[in-house]
């Protein structure tokens, strides 16, 4: 390799490397511009909910409440139903009946994740999640920050 071909490639990596490093800059300041604006900061905040149900179960182990909403407004169910009869000599059929197929009350499950910070309270006694596992089909309204990557529950009162 000849001594101007030697500087000539010198010359177009340096370029490369300063394109590169003022593309990464121009990224770095595109990026804070659009953190300062005022309309990232509002839809970055996520507002809390509350929800009122019935307690069907608490796992400690996982750190998750479920609790279900039963009522008119929720999405109503699917009832299947059949009976059976199974033969007194071995070796027979069972005989089954038609599938019926009814409407069912609404209802709506929900499972939210607990941390160390959530506030729980069981007749406004302070509890632990471990607590909430005997508290089934008990009265529940919980506060909670929904994420993407699961609801978590901020505040939890059980009533019973």
């Amino acid at each position: 390799m000849t001594f101007a071909a030697t500087k000539a490639f010198r010359t177009c990596l340096a370029a490369l490397g300063l394109t590169l490093v003022a593309a990464t800059l121009g990224v770095t300041a595109q990026e804070e511009a659009v953190r300062a604006h005022p309309e990232y900061s509002k839809s970055r905040v996520v507002k809390s909910e509350t929800i009122t149900g019935t307690l069907s179960g608490a796992d400690p182990v996982k750190g998750l409440i479920f609790v279900a909403r039963r009522g008119p407004h929720e999405p109503p169910s699917l009832e299947l139903s059949w009976t059976e009869r199974t033969p007194s000599e071995p070796g027979g059929r069972v005989e089954r009946s038609p599938i019926t197929v009814s409407q069912g009350p609404g209802e709506t499950d929900y499972d939210f994740r607990v941390t160390s910070s959530t506030l729980i309270e069981v007749n406004g006694a302070h509890a632990s999640l471990e607590g909430l596992a005997a508290l089934t089909d008990a009265k529940i309204t919980v506060r909670f920050t929904p994420r993407h990557d699961g609801d978590f529950a901020l505040e939890i009162t059980v009533s019973h």
